[in-house]
């Protein structure tokens, strides 16, 4: 059954607040996670970026902060529909993407928004850099992918299809942009010295609760027993080794990075809905490119 959504009012915005505390006295991964709040984990398991997005919003009250977060990350669900809808060509944008997000806010989706995770967010980043590729706009899409990798590490699958397509420029900005901001938060965390506890608190899993629904290779893992612990590392790969290039790739390494992921709740849906769009578009489009060639030749 579905989780409750007002029991898990800013659940994940606890966690993620509770490491921007640690990370600005730069306890980030030296201590174990704590909060005056109760919080499903010990330890953040994320990249510092994580952390340090969440900072601006200590500066209010732990209810307004959090809301504030929320808000943030629905508008960014928004912002994503319309973005998805310009990377897919659909007309007009404005209506497509308006029903894509009069759907998910009718939905049970929805209420995933009420934990605060920063997934909707990432996701902004990713469309907006899939968006700006396509757009030739090399140097923005870099630097938002580069956001991107520096909050979720996932995203850094899209690099795949990126080097296929000698995108060096873009690849080389994201390249930049993620590790200047992991790089940066590890030196204010003590260098080198906080490398090994960050792999640490990567390598925690954290065991899902049954009224939190799993998707995809997670839902073997946890609910198999001939399911490998490994095996989402092993489809992220094959994934990645489909020689495509374009929306169809970016679609697929979308799926791949997904796949890396232990544990997919409910706040991914949104991000697999997008990847399953971009891979519905790049068959369409390689599908009337094949027409037209066979059209040309008759």
């Amino acid at each position: 059954m579905p989780s409750d959504p007002v029991s898990n009012w800013l659940n994940d915005w606890h966690v993620y607040a509770a490491a921007a505390r640690d990370l600005v006295r730069g306890d980030l991964y030296h201590v174990p996670l704590v909060s005056e709040f109760t919080i499903p984990v010990g330890a953040f398991n994320y990249p510092p970026g994580s952390a340090a997005i969440v900072v601006p919003f200590l500066a209010f009250p732990d209810g307004v902060g959090g809301l504030l977060f929320v808000i943030l990350n629905v508008v960014s669900i928004a912002a994503a529909a319309v973005l998805t809808m310009v990377i897919v060509d659909a007309r007009p944008v404005w209506l497509w993407s308006g029903l894509v997000f009069f759907c998910y806010s009718f939905s049970g989706w929805s209420a995933a928004a009420n934990h605060g995770n920063n997934t909707p967010l990432v996701l902004l980043f990713v469309a907006g850099a899939v968006a700006a590729h396509v757009s030739n706009r090399a140097v923005l899409a870099g630097v938002l992918l580069g956001i991107a990798i520096a909050l979720k590490l996932w995203p850094a699958a899209l690099a795949v299809p990126l080097a296929r397509e000698r995108s060096w420029r873009t690849l080389g900005w994201a390249g930049g942009i993620a590790a200047g901001i992991t790089g940066g938060g590890l030196i204010w965390l003590g260098g080198p010295a906080a490398v090994g506890p960050m792999i640490s608190a990567f390598l925690i899993d954290i065991e899902p609760r049954q009224s939190h629904p799993l998707f995809l290779i997670t839902w073997l893992r946890v609910q198999t027993d001939w399911w490998p612990e490994w095996g989402g590392y092993a489809v992220a790969a094959l994934l990645l080794l489909i020689p495509v290039t374009g929306r169809l790739g970016y679609g697929i390494a979308t799926f791949a990075g997904l796949a890396a992921i232990p544990n997919l709740w409910r706040h991914y849906l949104s991000t697999m809905a997008f990847a399953a769009l971009l891979v519905i578009s790049g068959l369409a489009r390689r599908r009337r490119e094949r027409d037209a060639v066979a059209h040309e030749a008759e």
